[in-house]
């Protein structure tokens, strides 16, 4: 008894719990602009949202992270609820970086990141749990496990703000660059007489994989001019677009005839040229898209590039491809 009493005064001292308690203490900040004259409230709530935005953008970041072979981190979200339930709690555990920043023209910037070391992790932690369910181990046990931090930009902005009509702007700038790099993508030849649409119109796997790789893809430029127009510039390898069609080939066997020759074709045309798009976009009136009312909807993979499958889809069934 005098043990088991020693070991819970020594479990407290440890957690804390007999210490004092924290008294608040007064923290003055500079807001610029339009936050100085803000509420309290309407600066918790914008910040809140900018933080919840930084959640959803990162969850968008990390799905597309392509992993040994040629999958993307949402394949394997999708195939099991354990991997996704467990890569959901990885996420909303994510830590602010720094301070948010307030400016000027009225937006708000937070910082969130995991470490890339915890995404593989948690996935490999998964699949070995599944016991053969699926087969991705391979790919897990082959992740280089780096310190490296996957980050994510949140942004939001007061009401009647310049800052709100740029988030807009950048926004639909966002969605332009990725309807002209999948225009692009969507053209790329396989075989003669096969592209990538083909094989998406075979296996909408393939349509959520190079979706969820594009939307993962970070902008190598981001540009305001003067009259608010915002230039979002994407850049990618053509290699990663080909590893994932020939993986999801290979995944799904027998559903192509020419699965043999298409695989060929495809290793035959790895190569290491950059396919680069750009889009623009301009202040707008209309409201911004609802911004998620926790962290758990904002990283649920089912909620995940909303917009950008729509674009896809339409993509390609019309047929529209930049050859």
């Amino acid at each position: 008894m005098q043990k088991m009493l020693s070991l819970l005064v020594l479990f407290a001292m440890t957690c804390g719990l007999t210490a004092a308690p924290v008294l608040p203490t007064r923290k003055d900040k500079d807001y610029p602009g339009p936050w100085a004259e803000a509420k309290g409230s309407t600066v918790a709530q914008t910040t809140r949202a900018a933080t919840l935005d930084g959640y959803r953008r990162l969850a968008e970041r990390i799905y597309g992270l392509q992993v040994t072979g040629g999958s993307v981190v949402y394949d394997l979200v999708l195939a099991d609820d354990q991997i996704r339930a467990q890569m959901a709690t990885c996420i909303q555990g994510a830590q602010a970086i720094g301070e948010p920043t307030y400016n000027e023209d009225g937006t708000v910037y937070v910082t969130v990141g995991v470490t890339l070391r915890k995404i593989y992790e948690v996935i490999d932690a998964a699949v070995q749990t599944i016991n053969g369910k699926i087969t991705f181990a391979e790919y897990s046990r082959d992740m280089i496990a780096e310190d490296t931090l996957v980050e994510a930009l949140g942004t939001s902005a007061l009401q009647g703000t310049d800052g709100l009509s740029m988030i807009r702007a950048k926004r639909a700038a966002e969605v332009a660059a990725f309807r002209a790099m999948a225009e692009k993508v969507i053209g790329m030849q396989i075989t003669s007489k096969t592209n990538v649409r083909d094989m998406m119109l075979a296996d909408d796997t393939i349509q959520s994989s190079v979706c969820a790789y594009l939307r993962g893809l970070k902008p190598t430029a981001i540009e305001v001019d003067q009259k608010g127009v915002v230039t979002v510039t994407l850049q990618l390898k053509v290699r990663y677009v080909y590893q994932i069609i020939e993986q999801t080939i290979t995944r799904h066997k027998g559903m192509f005839r020419t699965k043999e020759e298409v695989v060929t074709k495809i290793t035959e045309k790895i190569e290491d040229d950059v396919i680069t798009a750009s889009g623009q976009g301009a202040p707008r009136d209309e409201t911004m898209e609802p911004v998620p009312g926790n962290p758990a909807q904002a990283v649920a993979a089912n909620e995940a590039y909303s917009v950008e499958r729509v674009v896809l889809k339409k993509l390609v069934a019309s047929g529209v491809v930049v050859e």
